[in-house]
């Protein structure tokens, strides 16, 4: 069985970032394979207005990402780029990704007219060792932190069903 996967980025910015429109990818660019669609929201985000962080989020999905037979089923890279005061500490990283999910969740299931036990959800993060390839080249004068976890968690969108996530952040 194959093991869904995340990558998330959490950059800090001091740009301000509350200015810019809802569909402004700011001056930040990442790339994937041309085949990946994405999308730009700031944060928080309306399913998650308990998530404490501010600034934008840039996604981009497999081509899979929403077929569960797919290899690439719930296979995204997300980019946070936050306000320079955020909290991005290894439990605020933690205690803030279970909010997003929760609230995703929550939001997804109920406009499916389901309800989903976000308290259930769990998300448990380690530090990790980061190698030579994990960070990349512009950041190599910044202060890099690298964890993985796993979060158990309800996938909303095409199974409803129990889901062990791997993320790295």
């Amino acid at each position: 069985m194959r093991f869904p996967y995340l990558v998330v980025a959490l950059l800090l910015s001091s740009l301000p970032v509350f200015a810019q429109e809802k569909d402004d990818a700011s001056d930040f660019q990442f790339h994937t394979p041309e085949n990946w669609r994405g999308e730009v929201i700031h944060l928080p985000p309306g399913f998650a207005k308990d998530l404490e962080w501010n600034g934008v989020e840039s996604i981009k999905f497999a081509p899979g990402m929403f077929q569960p037979d797919s290899e690439s089923f719930f296979s995204y890279l997300l980019v946070f780029r936050l306000a320079a005061d955020d909290d991005i500490s290894e439990k605020a990283v933690s205690e803030q990704i279970l909010v997003y999910y929760q609230g995703l969740a929550k939001a997804v299931m109920g406009g499916k007219g389901k309800a989903v036990d976000t308290g259930a959800f769990s998300f448990e993060m380690a530090k990790a060792e980061a190698d030579a390839d994990t960070n990349p080249t512009a950041a190599k004068d910044a202060e890099v932190s690298y964890w993985v976890g796993t979060l158990n968690w309800v996938e909303p969108f095409a199974t409803q069903k129990q889901q062990a996530l791997r993320i790295e952040v």
